[in-house]
């Protein structure tokens, strides 16, 4: 992390843990100003995840977390995970691929399905009259 983080969590021991997230709007490369970095502390790790979900849901780009932990004399640990809009193990994202996968095979099958009708309807001369048939169910569903 770049920038100092203000916002910081002390337990009891006197060690300070400072959780930070940043990330770019854009998807382009961190410039070596961090300019196009943007910044900010939650209080602890659960708020954390959860930004960082809903920033990959807002589509942004470059999301970085991590944590500080220091005593009186200066940092001891810093840990930080880079580039997490590319993870995808969750279990939303999960359960949405495999439904949007069961989507697709359902249009997959009625386009099969419906091309085999217009075959059926073309091979017997059936087209005219299916449409009569179609005009005048529309009408009585209409009305």
């Amino acid at each position: 992390m770049r920038k100092q983080p203000s916002d910081t969590r002390i337990n009891r021991e006197g060690l300070t843990v400072k959780y930070t997230i940043e990330y770019t709007e854009k998807d382009e490369p961190i410039n070596n100003q961090y300019t196009n970095l943007k910044q900010f502390q939650v209080k602890d790790l659960e708020e954390m995840l959860q930004q960082m979900f809903l920033l990959r849901q807002c589509n942004k780009h470059n999301i970085n977390v991590g944590y500080n932990i220091s005593d009186s004399n200066g940092w001891l640990v810093e840990d930080y995970c880079n580039d997490t809009e590319y993870f995808t193990a969750n279990s939303v994202e999960l359960k949405q691929k495999k439904e949007i996968k069961n989507l697709e095979q359902t249009i997959e099958a009625q386009e099969t399905e419906l091309e085999l009708f217009k075959t059926f309807l073309n091979q017997y001369n059936s087209s005219t009259m299916f449409e009569k048939w179609k005009k005048e169910k529309l009408l009585e569903m209409a009305g």
